[in-house]
């Protein structure tokens, strides 16, 4: 065997055994390409951090408080306790190390590329690697990914922030939880984390600060002109004005007269491309969805192939050299045709490779999206309305 393409979850591997072999046929664990070439997939993650009692038995539930905090560093790994897991994990190191190049096919980001390293690291197979960076799972983007595949090197340092991320989430969550549920001698465990806890201080916060809200009255200054028109003092956002400011504003002002009035139009930039969060905000706003929805409703049209990936925290793309043929694929479509008919380009501080995180913005794939209904149709068109 030659290539090995390690994907995150069965459904991609076909799609890349499609795509990249023309077909394939089914085997145990993995899928056969037409032209050789060897997918097999892992179930999101099959391999973890080693359980904190198994390092030493005193940091664990039954251990000594007194031995808490513990701190490790490049904390043991293990397969997941289950039969399923340990089986398709054996699978993959079995292929591993019968292949001559391996493909790090799972998802684009910090958590797949994480899931791979795990498997790779335990396994001790030594063999050189690729990294396939997939955010359109069309075949062209599935193509483009493959022919543009990097040495695994030069993402080092994103499984580096994986691996710190989890041993981090181990630490943080393991030693606040067992030390604050102890020395409490709480009967139920009070559960911190490094991601919960401040989020959770964040909410409190702010429920103390609508349980103190007050009214308060500001003022503004507003005038009127001869002819009607009223104009109104415009303020720095969430400054205010009391009576005593107001007041000194206006006799500092005086009674003017004889004001020349100018107009000139203002180009102003479109807003930014969607991330997932500004795509709920927008949803939210225009229909009441919930950030669930939205997500739900964003994730099966990524699956679908109509859009790129929505877990996103990107409002660029790193390239634009492919938006005129990708529009092109949708010109039937109401905005996309004036997009095209008035020559509208992207706006060029969008497109800016060393701001993409993980994924890029979410957009519009080259698959034309035909026999949408319900709430998969009414994202995609407010999609589309929003192309910014």
């Amino acid at each position: 065997m030659s290539e090995l393409f390690v994907c995150e979850k069965p459904s991609v591997a076909r799609d890349l055994a499609t795509a990249i072999s023309g077909g394939y046929k089914e085997a145990e664990g993995h899928y056969v390409g037409n032209d050789g070439k060897i997918f097999t997939y892992a179930f999101g993650h099959l391999v973890n951090c080693v359980s904190p009692e198994s390092m030493n038995e005193d940091w664990g539930w039954k251990g000594n408080v007194n031995k808490l905090p513990f701190f490790v560093t490049n904390i043991p790994l293990t397969v997941i306790d289950n039969p399923g897991v340990k089986k398709q994990y054996k699978i993959i190191t079995t292929l591993m190390k019968q292949a001559k190049l391996v493909y790090i096919a799972t998802d684009a980001g910090r958590e797949g590329e994480h899931i791979f390293r795990k498997i790779y690291s335990l396994s001790g197979v030594k063999k050189p690697l690729k990294r396939l960076w997939i955010q359109d799972m069309t075949k062209e983007g599935i193509i483009k990914a493959f022919q543009n595949a990097k040495d695994g090197s030069q993402y080092e340092g994103l499984a580096i922030a994986g691996k710190l991320r989890e041993e981090s989430d181990l630490l943080i969550g393991m030693n606040g939880t067992m030390l604050v549920t102890k020395l409490s001698k709480s009967p139920k465990v009070l559960s911190l984390g490094r991601v919960q806890t401040p989020t959770l201080a964040m909410v409190v916060n702010r429920d103390k600060t609508i349980e103190n809200f007050f009214k308060v009255v500001h003022y503004s200054i507003a005038a009127m002109d001869k002819n009607g028109v009223k104009y109104e003092l415009v303020l720095e956002k969430d400054t205010h004005l009391t009576k005593d400011d107001a007041e000194a504003i206006l006799k500092k002002l005086g009674n003017r007269t004889a004001f020349d009035l100018s107009t000139k139009n203002k180009n102003e930039k479109p807003e930014k491309l969607f991330h997932l969060t500004e795509l709920q905000k927008f949803m939210n706003s225009k229909h009441k969805w919930s950030a669930e929805k939205t997500l739900n409703t964003t994730q099966a049209l990524y699956e679908k192939k109509y859009v790129t990936y929505p877990r996103t925290g990107s409002q660029y793309i790193a390239n634009d050299s492919e938006l005129p043929a990708l529009l092109e694929k949708h010109a039937s479509h109401e905005w996309v045709n004036k997009i095209i008919s008035n020559g509208y380009k992207i706006e060029s501080d969008f497109v800016d490779p060393s701001k993409v995180t993980d994924h890029e913005a979410i957009i519009i794939t080259s698959r034309v999206a035909e026999g949408l209904s319900g709430v998969n149709a009414k994202i995609k068109v407010d999609h589309f309305s929003a192309i910014r």
